[in-house]
């Protein structure tokens, strides 16, 4: 049976000619491929990019940055497809690889030469007078924000129901390993207080609802992490020396 593979790719010069070629060369040994361009020139998705990855995808290549790689996971979604970025750009966090080794990685993916590292998401529950009005999972952050001429937030928010404070402020962010650390087993509880209003509530910057005082906000780990494929070459101290550009001889 022939092997489906995800392709999905920032609507930019560089990204897109690569991705030609790749794609060529995945076509040549025989594989079929689903391709995904996110973003236009003027900002826009493709129609294409809304929809759900086939089930029967056996990993997905991400050929942008990070912004990419967010999209491609909500692509994804709850299905536990393994995937991989490959860094265009000057920063790429999410990327385990480089353009110049896209085909040298796909060799060992497409031989099984590879692990797989769940990563953790966050699931979000929004809740309107206690019926839930939206579901979504977020790899990064869930952001609670006012809007530009709003006052100051009053933002009350619970650790597995224990009260932890009312925050006055622009927002809250709850990001999956961030500064105020709590167990990824922990479920965060956020409310508004009454003279709070114009309020975003956004999970990856990507999708946003307007909430307001009656709502309550259930944040917790997702069921279904990401699969992020992970090669037997990198060492996760070297990414992070060529990303951050450490070039280890100055102290």
């Amino acid at each position: 049976m022939k092997k489906h593979i995800g392709l999905v790719v920032k609507d930019e010069d560089n990204a897109r000619q690569q991705a030609d070629r790749f794609e060529r060369w995945l076509v040549n040994k025989g594989l079929t491929v689903i391709r995904r361009q996110i973003g236009t020139p003027g900002g826009k998705r493709s129609e294409g990019s809304r929809k759900q990855a086939p089930k029967s995808l056996s990993c997905v290549f991400v050929l942008g940055g990070d912004g990419t790689f967010l999209s491609a996971v909500r692509w994804i979604g709850d299905q536990q497809i393994p995937i991989i970025g490959v860094k265009f750009g000057e920063v790429g966090f999410l990327a385990e690889t480089t353009e110049d080794r896209l085909c040298e990685v796909a060799e060992a993916i497409l031989e099984d030469q590879f692990t797989i590292r769940p990563q953790m998401r966050l699931q979000v529950q929004a809740l309107r007078e206690g019926v839930e009005i939206a579901r979504e999972s977020a790899f990064n952050d869930v952001v609670i924000n006012k809007g530009a001429l709003a006052r100051l937030a009053r933002i009350r928010t619970h650790i597995d129901d224990q009260f932890l404070t009312d925050y006055r402020a622009d927002g809250l962010i709850v990001a999956t390993n961030r500064p105020l650390m709590v167990p990824d087993s922990a479920t965060i509880k956020i409310q508004l207080a009454e003279d709070t209003s114009d309020i975003m509530l956004t999970c990856d910057g990507q999708v946003g609802l307007k909430i307001d005082d009656r709502d309550t906000i259930i944040i917790s780990k997702s069921p279904s992490p990401v699969q992020m494929i992970t090669l037997p070459d990198q060492n996760y101290f070297d990414v992070l020396k060529a990303k951050l550009k450490w070039s280890g001889g100055r102290v």
